[in-house]
């Protein structure tokens, strides 16, 4: 069947939104990028908690709609995406994510390995190197980033196992 012809629930499909997804690149070390205040505001307007009358798909789209909003010269979408996506979150909802098992002491649940390890690598690094990188956590940065590498190992061993 070709492509303009199938139903539109065949594109419903994680395997294909991923395929002819991109990988998340650093950026080139000549590249000055600065997320301007006034971005981080508009996305800690819409932040998400995790409660349950909240809808993670509705979060979601409003976060990519705004992130849509700006650009940055030698800096991709989802790069600016993955920067961003800690401030969208608050409360229960931060607190789920990879970020506390990193930073705290959390766990993280099978499910949400799989969602990692589907999102990458880069983008893993990428948003745990910049958070470490704040002025109240650069202490203890090694600290951090062996436990990120630790935590993407240990997903990518439940992700294989499933």
């Amino acid at each position: 069947m070709e492509p303009q012809n199938r139903p539109i629930g065949d594109f419903d499909s994680l395997d294909i939104f991923f395929t002819k997804r991109p990988p998340i690149c650093p950026l080139p070390p000549n590249v000055e990028f600065k997320i301007s205040s006034k971005l981080i505001a508009l996305v800690e307007q819409h932040q998400f908690r995790g409660l349950e009358e909240e809808q993670p798909i509705d979060h979601i789209e409003k976060f990519e709609e705004i992130c849509a909003t700006r650009r940055y010269s030698g800096v991709s979408e989802d790069y600016l995406k993955c920067t961003l996506f800690s401030f969208s979150l608050i409360e229960k909802a931060y607190k789920w994510m990879i970020i506390d098992a990193v930073f705290g002491n959390g766990t993280v649940s099978d499910s949400c390995c799989h969602d990692l390890v589907q999102e990458g690598k880069v983008c893993h690094d990428t948003l745990i190197k910049y958070i470490a990188d704040r002025p109240s956590l650069i202490s203890k940065e090694t600290q951090y980033l062996k436990k990120r590498d630790d935590l993407w190992t240990q997903c990518v061993s439940i992700s294989k196992s499933a």
